[in-house]
């Protein structure tokens, strides 16, 4: 089964013991982390190496992005600038604080967000602090800051606080705040996911009823208009015969539609009449031998390959995994059918 896979960008060597204790948390949770230091990340040979960190990044479902005091190193395309420019600095006996350039883990942020993957943004509380001063100063370059390492943390900070949506951000001290809060917030996305699902459900079982009342609704004006316009008996036994045929079969296609293998049965030329009979078979045998009978009455579109293929060429050996998912979708179906059997709306 597949898992969720968590990204953690952060710089690392002020932030290692963090990220160390996130990713045992995740793991613990049945997901995925997705750290660097882990070896999981598959690298390029004709690349940069923090190009294959952002197209990892494009392969996970979630980001948690851990900013402290460092900014980190320029992104690959920019790096030769940047050390050129801090040299030239350093020449000058500058300071290289105000340094504006794109470090990896803003990249890596930036490509999280063009990706539209949820991003949870974690923010050491004395740099959060300092961040509220740096806003309050930040037309000015005189201002020495004790707890970032460059002007660009603020940058970053505030490009994702600006941000329209997908910019949670929760500062923290220590790594059980962060550990309490993706908990909280990940079993409010589950639970939302549920809630979604059972409106999804409502929603199609409210189409179904609606499709089903317009073709009753069809069937009651072909009465109405048989007994305006006075037919016999015999002609009005008739009209209810076919609109209940056809009312029936609106009713089996709707439930085979509703499961691959019904799906299969109609796509391969069976009518819906003929897929309910199949489906009632108590056995593979006995469902094959009845594929075989329809079918010497009109050819059915089946490659030899296919399941049904080998059916009609007599061949209904099934591997375990195969006839275990056969017999559930079979029973799902035989399920459906007596739920609306059981409603009157269709006999057997």
């Amino acid at each position: 089964m597949a898992k969720p896979r968590v990204f953690i960008s952060s710089t690392y060597y002020d932030l290692k013991h963090i990220r160390s204790a996130l990713g045992v948390f995740i793991d613990s949770l049945g997901y995925e982390s997705v750290m660097n230091e882990r070896g999981v990340i598959s690298y390029s040979h004709t690349e940069p190496l923090d190009e294959s960190c952002y197209e990892e990044v494009k392969q996970c479902d979630i980001m948690v992005l851990i900013i402290g005091g460092r900014y980190g190193s320029p992104e690959s395309s920019e790096k030769n600038t940047v050390k050129k420019k801090k040299e030239e600095l350093r020449e000058k006996r500058s300071d290289d604080f105000f340094l504006k350039y794109k470090s990896v883990t803003r990249k890596e942020c930036e490509t999280a967000l063009d990706e539209n993957i949820p991003l949870y943004v974690f923010i050491e509380k004395a740099v959060h602090i300092e961040y509220e001063t740096y806003l309050v100063n930040e037309k000015s370059t005189s201002i020495k800051y004790a707890q970032v390492s460059s002007v660009n943390v603020f940058e970053m900070i505030k490009e994702i606080d600006g941000l329209p949506l997908n910019n949670i951000i929760k500062p923290f001290e220590h790594s059980y705040e962060i550990e309490d809060w993706l908990r909280s917030q990940w079993s409010g996305l589950f639970k939302d996911l549920l809630n979604k699902k059972s409106s999804q459900a409502q929603l199609e079982s409210l189409s179904s009823q609606v499709t089903q009342l317009n073709e009753s609704n069809k069937t009651l004006r072909r009465y109405l208009e048989t007994l305006m316009s006075g037919k016999n008996k015999t002609e009005s036994k008739s009209i209810i015969d076919q609109e209940s045929k056809r009312l029936k079969t609106l009713q089996i296609k709707e439930v085979l539609s509703s499961v691959s293998l019904g799906n299969a049965l109609l796509k391969s030329g069976l009518s819906p009449l003929e897929a309910f009979e199949v489906i009632k078979s108590n056995t593979v045998e006995e469902f094959a031998n009845k594929m075989i009978e329809i079918n010497q009455e009109h050819e059915i579109d089946v490659t030899k390959e296919s399941t049904f293929g080998r059916f009609l060429s007599g061949d209904y050996s099934l591997n375990e995994e195969t006839l275990k998912e056969f017999n559930s979708q079979r029973n799902q179906l035989i399920e459906k059918f007596d739920q609306i059997t059981n409603q009157g709306m269709v006999s057997s």
